[in-house]
């Protein structure tokens, strides 16, 4: 299971994300702490979305803002 440990996410403040993508493997690190190494051969190509999965089961917090800042695509 790819879980980051408690307290790497920083609620409420700028969260770093390094994702590399080649081909089916994908590894994802969160504020520098991996959180995914996965192979996936249904999408080894495709479109690059940015998404929120969820916010919680909290229903106060829809309609929250997602920002993202200092996006830099490399090949």
């Amino acid at each position: 299971e790819n879980k980051a440990p408690a307290g790497t996410f920083k609620a409420g403040d700028w969260n770093h994300f390094r994702i590399v993508a080649k081909g089916d493997h994908f590894q994802i690190w969160l504020n520098g702490v991996q959180t995914a190494d996965v192979h996936d051969s249904n999408t080894s190509t495709g479109y690059i979305a940015l998404q929120l999965h969820g916010i919680g089961n909290n229903k106060e917090k829809i309609g929250q803002k997602v920002r993202w800042r200092n996006i830099k695509l490399t090949q």
